[in-house]
């Protein structure tokens, strides 16, 4: 604990004579022993949350907290959160901060309920996993854009892609979310339309990163908080910094955005976001196990639990060629420790 003297001078009362009472004042406490120790846990907990809103704060890889700091037994200190924990070992270290979970992404497969052409579709999709975390360098990539094969001869009641396994993505505070843009080859090349849709989809993700790295950052950022429950995005679309809605720019309509789609016709796309706490749940075996459901537009031996519910499950449709996406949402844990990226 120190003694009372360095105690003191840490907290500008150093000039003697030094007295309980004036030190009780200072820290509103009630005796000498609480007053240094609530002191301390003050000034641990202001280097805590500087750390912690260098890396994004609630935004970040930790999520927001789960509780106030607390002193362990042996003397450190420790905060939960939603996705990790920071500890301090002493005042005049850093904080470790570390998140634990990871999201496995399968297609469970894409139905088809409806042709484009009057003849069969050759249809392929881009699939984007995205996590939108404000703790990165800018040359991260924030993104991951799949393309599919293109499945030739498609007609109803056709499912294309079964568990077709994806990628890993570590979540953020806000979630994660998947971007699916499904296509009726005509005469283009779809690797050039991959191409141009990530680059639209990680330019999107860059700015909205952006932005919550700058509510993070600023002290008395006044914003709503991304509440949504599954399915499609919701209220995330609404979710508003300093005047900006950050994640609009992922609904605009890829479409639009990339101009020339090389003459494949655009089927449609739309946006999954899976919340942050739907995550750490589905980490849990029995959990996750009882989150698969079966539907009866799908063969027997594919799995989905995303979009939870069928009244979720959203239409890719341009008037005539209509299918659906089912995903595969399994949580992980890995430790994985984390630096502050953002000054």
């Amino acid at each position: 604990m120190g003694s009372v003297t360095e105690f003191a001078t840490r907290i500008d009362l150093g000039n003697r004579p030094i007295s309980v009472r004036s030190l009780l004042q200072a820290t509103a406490a009630n005796s000498l022993r609480g007053a240094m120790g609530s002191r301390t846990l003050a000034e641990a907990t202001q280097v805590v949350d500087d750390f912690y809103r260098r890396t994004g704060a609630k935004y970040g890889p930790l999520g927001v907290p789960l509780g106030d700091l607390e002193r362990t037994d042996d003397g450190h200190y420790e905060r939960l959160h939603q996705l990790g924990a920071m500890k301090l070992t002493s005042l005049g270290a850093d904080p470790i901060a570390e998140t634990y979970y990871l999201a496995d992404i399968t297609l469970s497969g894409i139905r088809c309920y409806g042709t484009q052409d009057n003849g069969p579709d050759e249809t392929f999709a881009i699939i984007s996993l995205i996590s939108v975390n404000p703790n990165h360098s800018g040359g991260d990539k924030l993104t991951k854009t799949i393309l599919t094969p293109v499945a030739e001869n498609v007609t109803v009641p056709a499912t294309l892609f079964k568990m077709m396994t994806l990628d890993s993505l570590v979540p953020v505070g806000s979630g994660i979310i998947i971007h699916v843009s499904i296509w009726d080859r005509e005469s283009g090349n779809a690797d050039d339309i991959a191409k141009q849709v990530s680059k639209v989809i990680e330019d999107a993700v860059q700015k909205s990163a952006a932005a919550l790295s700058a509510a993070a950052l600023s002290a008395g950022a006044a914003s709503s908080d991304p509440n949504v429950s599954g399915g499609i995005i919701g209220k995330i679309t609404d979710f508003e910094v300093g005047g900006i809605k950050p994640f609009h720019i992922l609904t605009l309509g890829i479409g639009k955005l990339i101009g020339n789609a090389l003459a494949d016709d655009l089927i449609g796309e739309n946006s999954f976001f899976i919340p942050a706490a739907n995550i750490v749940e589905l980490s849990d075996p029995a959990t996750f196990q009882s989150s698969i459901r079966k539907t009866p537009d799908l063969p027997f031996d594919v799995q989905v639990n995303w979009p939870p519910k069928p009244e979720q499950e959203p239409l890719f449709t341009d008037g005539h060629g209509t299918y659906k996406a089912f995903f595969l949402i399994k949580g992980a844990t890995l430790t994985i420790s984390i630096a502050p990226k953002l000054n």
